[in-house]
């Protein structure tokens, strides 16, 4: 059970941990201090009603702007080797091997890379790269692959899997083909300019000193903390610098209002922060509201005061959850 998984399950030891400790109020102070205060982008994308369920297709759109905001930031360069598809790539060729699941994870590794050399980080090229290493992703974190990438064609798409010029052979052609057909089902065109029009704003914010993000610097992406096995994995977005601020960041593409939950997972992450393992600074925590450009954060101590007043201080909550955790 992850920290997320343990947010939503009352009873959880962590849940349990806040229920010694939590204030209500407090927590309802963080959410003032860290709500988006700017205007989401204007969207007319939603998932086709034939998809039970359309939460899986906004992961998708989430795990993909990751990807984009790093290799945006980074002057159009992802070190990929570093990356969670990595990781997925290659447990599909150790633990989870077997000749469909290679051929098509070599397939999505090609894709991943293919865009994001130097394309313009909006561009559909970019994007469908980063749709791809999404999957790979998945993989990493769940051992499944969309099953419409290992699905049986008919004559008439034999023809044209056949025409395709990627591939060395027609496995190879087949899966190229069945990942753009998996792309049309989760909205095409659509889909692929909702992302597109995310990293937009992202990447004309970097650049206006008049944005919450101008100037700022990546640190840290995507990474798991030391001691994330206490609550069964807690991997948060990125570190970003901000002046002498050091704000352990959650980007945030979704629609939904911010909420309590969305507190608890940065109350998380700076309750099994330890500096000697973790090896990076961690100052404040803050939301990157990725639709509409905003970016807000607070000071951990303030995090403490508001959200877990008797616990006082960074240090004793910290000391506090790591033996309540352990003793569980």
């Amino acid at each position: 059970m992850s920290l997320t998984q343990q947010i939503k399950t009352k009873g959880s030891p962590f849940r349990l941990f806040l229920s010694q400790y939590e204030d209500e109020d407090g927590l309802k102070k963080c959410l003032k201090l860290l709500f988006n205060t700017h205007i989401d982008f204007s969207s007319d994308f939603i998932p086709d009603k034939s998809i039970k369920r359309p939460v899986f297709i906004y992961g998708f759109i989430g795990t993909a702007c990751d990807y984009l905001i790093r290799y945006t930031e980074n002057n159009k360069k992802i070190s990929f080797n570093k990356s969670i598809a990595y990781l997925g790539w290659d447990r599909a060729h150790t633990i989870y091997s077997g000749e469909d699941y290679e051929i098509i994870t070599d397939v999505l590794w090609d894709i991943g890379q293919f865009g994001l050399k130097g394309n313009l980080p909006s561009s559909p090229e970019a994007v469908v790269s980063a749709i791809a290493l999404s999957i790979l992703d998945g993989v990493y974190r769940s051992g499944c692959l969309p099953k419409m990438l290992s699905s049986c064609t008919n004559k008439k798409e034999s023809t044209r899997i056949k025409k395709i010029k990627y591939g060395k052979n027609y496995s190879e052609k087949k899966i190229f083909y069945l990942f753009f057909k998996y792309l049309e089902y989760m909205g095409g065109d659509s889909f692929i300019n909702e992302i597109a029009a995310i990293i937009r704003i992202f990447d004309e914010s970097l650049c206006d000193p008049k944005s919450d993000i101008y100037g700022i610097k990546f640190k840290v992406h995507n990474k798991a903390l030391a001691n994330s096995g206490l609550v069964g994995g807690a991997d948060f977005d990125c570190v970003i610098q901000k002046e002498n601020k050091y704000i352990l960041t959650d980007i945030k593409t979704t629609k939904l209002k911010l909420k309590r939950e969305h507190i608890r997972q940065l109350i998380g992450y700076a309750l099994l922060y330890t500096k000697s393992y973790d090896r990076f600074p961690f100052t404040d925590v803050g939301i990157y509201y990725s639709r509409s450009g905003c970016f807000r954060y607070m000071s951990l101590e303030l995090l403490i005061i508001y959200a877990l007043p008797k616990l006082k201080t960074v240090s004793n909550a910290r000391k506090k959850f790591k033996r309540f955790i352990k003793s569980q």
